[in-house]
C-alpha cells in the first residue's frame, strides 16, 4: 500500500508534471502494476460469489465444478499436435469457429533458435491455436499482452488460457474491473504440477546430443523428464534441472483451496 500511496500522491499534487514524460509512464504504470496484481489483495470469497453465485463448501477442495468428465478431441489435426486429449485446443478451435470468441491469449512456442521457448501469444485462427498446442516449460507472462489483444488486435471476445496463478490475476483485475477486464469472457486454467528454469532443461537436453528444435514433445513422469523425438526418447531426472519453486508454491498443489 506504501507504494501505491506515493505514486498517488505525486500524481494528486501536480509535481508529476515537472517530470520527464518517461518518468511520468513509469510512475502512472507502477500503479497500474500495483493494483493489477492479484498478489497485493485476492478476495477469494467476494471472487468465487461472482463467478459462481456461492462460496466453497467443505469437502470441495479442488474448487466448485458442475461435473468433472473425461474428453479426447476427434479432430485428428489436433491429437498430431496435442499433449494429450487435446481437449482444450478443440473447446479454443470450436469456439473461434463459431465465433464465441474472436481470438485467445496462451503459452505459444517456437523461436528461430529455440523452438521450445514459452512465449504469450494471441491466437486469432485454428492454425495459431494449434502451433500452440503441448506443455512448455518456463515462465510465460500471458496476461501482458491482455492491452495487445485488446487495443493493437482490437479484439472483444477473449479466452485466456493459463496456469492458476494466470487465472487468479485474470480473475482478480476482472473484481476490480480493471479497464481491459470487459473483453475477457472465458477463462481455461489448466493444472500446474512443477515447473523448471527454461535454460536448464534446454541444458540438459543438449548435453544429452538433442538440439530443441528436434524435439517433439516434453513431459514429466515419476521424477523424469521425458523428451521425445521422432523415432526415440531419453529423459532427464528432474534434481537435476533447477525447478521454479516459487511457481511450485501457486501450483494447484498448494493453492487449490484458492482458485477460481
Amino acid at each position: 500500500m506504501h507504494v501505491s500511496l506515493r505514486v498517488l500522491s505525486i500524481t494528486s499534487s501536480g509535481l508529476i508534471g515537472g517530470l520527464k514524460d518517461r518518468k511520468r509512464r513509469l510512475l502512472v504504470w507502477t500503479a497500474v502494476c500495483y493494483h493489477a496484481c492479484y498478489r497485493t489483495e485476492f478476495d477469494k470469497g467476494a471472487i468465487e460469489g461472482e463467478i459462481f453465485g456461492r462460496h466453497r463448501k467443505e469437502g470441495e477442495d479442488i474448487g466448485i465444478y458442475r461435473r468433472a468428465i473425461a474428453a479426447r478431441a476427434t479432430d485428428e489435426s489436433i491429437l498430431e499436435k496435442a499433449q494429450d486429449g487435446g481437449v482444450v485446443t478443440a473447446i479454443l478451435v470450436y469456439m473461434l469457429e463459431e465465433k464465441i470468441i474472436d481470438g485467445a491469449i496462451l503459452t505459444g512456442r517456437g523461436r528461430e533458435e529455440d523452438d521450445w521457448m514459452p512465449f504469450p501469444k494471441v491466437a486469432k485462427s485454428k492454425e495459431e491455436i494449434i502451433a500452440a498446442t503441448g506443455t512448455k516449460y518456463g515462465v510465460s507472462p500471458n496476461l501482458m499482452i491482455v492491452r495487445t489483444a485488446v487495443i493493437d488486435e482490437v479484439l472483444d471476445n477473449l479466452c485466456i488460457v493459463g496456469l492458476p496463478c494466470h487465472v487468479q490475476a485474470v480473475r482478480h483485475v476482472q473484481h476490480i474491473k480493471f479497464d481491459l477486464a470487459p473483453a475477457i469472457k472465458f477463462v481455461i486454467g489448466l493444472f500446474c504440477r512443477e515447473n523448471f528454469e527454461y535454460e536448464q532443461l534446454s541444458k540438459g537436453i543438449k548435453e544429452r546430443g538433442v538440439e530443441m528444435k528436434e524435439v517433439e514433445k516434453i513431459r514429466t513422469e515419476k521424477g523424469e523428464v521425458i523428451f521425445s523425438e521422432l523415432e526415440s526418447k531419453d529423459y532427464i531426472r528432474t534434481e537435476e534441472i533447477e525447478n521454479l519453486d516459487y511457481i511450485k508454491e501457486n501450483s494447484t498443489r498448494k493453492m487449490h483451496n484458492r482458485d477460481s
